[in-house]
Formats: structure tokens, C-alpha cells, sequence
């Protein structure tokens, strides 16, 4: 299935008012990692920054992103296949053919010898999901890119950041009859097939805890394992434009706040606690996360 069959099917469901129908259906072909893996390298390599949402991907995406050996997208794939294009940081490239036709194009430049991109995990049942990911980025670690970065991050503090954006938009939500954000087994089996995933294939990853605390350790280690020179990073960005995809605060704000790492201790219920050491208990202890 080419460009232009997408790009059109894209219109026409759009216009039925069936979006969510369309992708479904053409998922597979947007999110292909044989694709991926037949890109010609040219002597670059590819790599994925993984995460659940709200656990410090956009941050590791900014900050290498900012090194002079690497470009990183902010989830390009989602964004290509909701609106038909996607951005770099700067939002100063717009790219409209689709991000894997645009890798092999970068692997044929000589600037950045690492060139790679962040999705958010959404499990492979998509429940909730328009556009789960986990069978893409599985592919992606198996054949698709050459290294893949995962970011683990304690589910209570996930949640606790999903909540707190959940209220910055209550007035307009209940506006439009939104529902509140209620925890569920979507959230927390998500979370364990993610982290589940990470340790039986020993997927390289770092603790988005450590990432806020130090984040300078935690690129020495990144440039570590993807074997590239570490010459340093910068979160000292401008605003980031509309067009990009990620978290707004992640992208737009250069300081990184450790203090959010206990912070869901005053802020989820003692349900929600309770809930999620019930479902998670086990792989959260495997984590250190008491």
C-alpha cells in the first residue's frame, strides 16, 4: 500500500467520519518493521525511544535530539498517520511523506550518523487505543532499528501526571461531556506488558526516576550502549510549535523537576494506590519501586 492510497483512504474515512475504521485498517501498513529494516543505512544507524506515556520519552528525545551526531522525531509515525505529517523539534522541517521514507532519505546525508525516533507503548490489544503500538515496536527491536532506548517509570507516578493533566482541562471537558479519567486495567496492563517485555528481552532502558535526578548519567549511558561519542546534550529549547506531537510541558520546558518523582504519594487516592500495587505489584518490585 503506497503513499498516495493512504493519504487518500486517510480523506475519505475522514470525511465518513470514521477515522478510527481507518486506521485500524491500514495500521500495519504505516507501522511496518520489515520496512524499517530494509532502510540502507549508508553507514547511519536507526534507533526507537520507547515509554508509556508520561515516563520521560519526550525528554530523552529532546535531549538527543540537541547532540550533533543525532536526530531524534517525536513520535512521527503517530503523527504521519492522524495528520498527514510530521515535524523535528524546531517544527522548521515539515515532512509529508511517510517517516520511514523519510529515515532512508536522512540515512543518504552525511550530517547525523544516528537517526531515530520516540513512540509512545500502547498494547498490542489497542483497547482504548486507535493506534496501539507494541507489535511495531517489538518488530522495531527485533529487526526494524539498531538500538532501542526504553524508558521505565513507577506506575503510580505515571498515573499521578496523567491525573494532574486530566485537571488542567476538567472546565472544558465537562464542556463537551468528556468523562474523567478513571483508572483501569487498561492503564495497568499496559504497563506490565511493557515492563514484562523490557526484562525477558533484556531491552536496554533507564528508570525515568535516575533520568530526572541526573540526567547527564543517564546520556553518558545511552551514548554507552548506542557506542557513540558523548559530546554532551542541551534542554535549552524555544517553545515548541503546534505541530509537534509529545508532551507540551516536556518539550517546551528545560529544566527537569525531580521533585516529581515522589510527588504521587499526595496526590492519587488510596484506591488508586492500592489498585495499581495490586495489578503491578510484582514487576513493580522487580523495578525497586516500593
Amino acid at each position: 500500500m503506497n503513499e498516495y492510497v493512504l493519504a487518500t483512504g486517510r480523506k475519505i474515512f475522514q470525511l465518513a467520519h470514521a477515522d478510527r475504521k481507518w486506521q485500524r485498517l491500514t495500521r500495519d501498513h504505516v507501522m511496518d518493521s520489515k520496512a524499517l529494516a530494509s532502510v540502507d543505512r549508508n553507514g547511519h544507524k536507526l534507533f526507537q525511544v520507547v515509554g508509556m506515556a508520561r515516563s520521560g520519552t519526550t525528554l530523552v528525545t529532546r535531549m538527543l535530539d540537541s547532540n550533533a551526531q543525532m536526530i531524534c522525531f517525536s513520535e512521527p509515525y503517530h503523527s504521519w498517520y492522524m495528520r498527514g505529517f510530521f515535524s523535528k523539534l524546531d517544527g522548521l522541517n515539515i515532512y509529508r511523506k511517510s517517516p520511514t521514507t523519510v529515515l532512508q532519505s536522512l540515512c543518504y546525508s552525511d550530517k547525523e550518523k544516528y537517526i531515530g525516533f520516540k513512540e509512545t507503548f500502547r498494547d498490542i490489544e489497542g483497547r482504548g487505543h486507535a493506534l496501539p503500538t507494541e507489535k511495531f515496536i517489538r518488530g522495531n527491536f527485533s529487526i526494524g532499528t539498531d538500538f532501542t532506548i526504553a524508558i521505565i517509570r513507577d506506575p503510580r507516578a505515571i498515573w499521578c501526571s496523567l491525573v494532574e493533566k486530566d485537571r488542567t482541562r476538567s472546565d472544558w471537558a465537562k464542556d463537551l461531556k468528556m468523562s474523567e479519567l478513571t483508572l483501569s486495567k487498561r492503564f495497568t496492563d499496559t504497563w506490565n506488558v511493557l515492563v514484562q517485555w523490557i526484562m525477558e528481552e533484556n531491552v536496554f532502558h533507564l528508570k525515568y526516576e535516575t533520568l530526572a535526578i541526573d540526567p547527564t548519567d543517564c546520556f553518558a549511558k545511552i551514548t554507552s550502549y548506542m557506542k557513540s561519542e558523548n559530546t554532551g546534550y542541551t534542554l535549552e529549547v524555544n517553545k515548541a510549535p503546534k505541530s509537534q506531537v509529545g508532551d507540551r510541558r516536556a518539550l517546551s520546558n528545560s529544566k527537569v523537576f525531580s521533585t516529581s518523582v515522589e510527588k504521587f504519594r499526595s496526590v492519587i487516592t488510596e484506591e488508586e494506590h492500592e489498585f495499581i500495587l495490586q495489578e503491578c505489584g510484582k514487576l513493580m518490585k522487580a523495578c525497586g519501586y516500593e
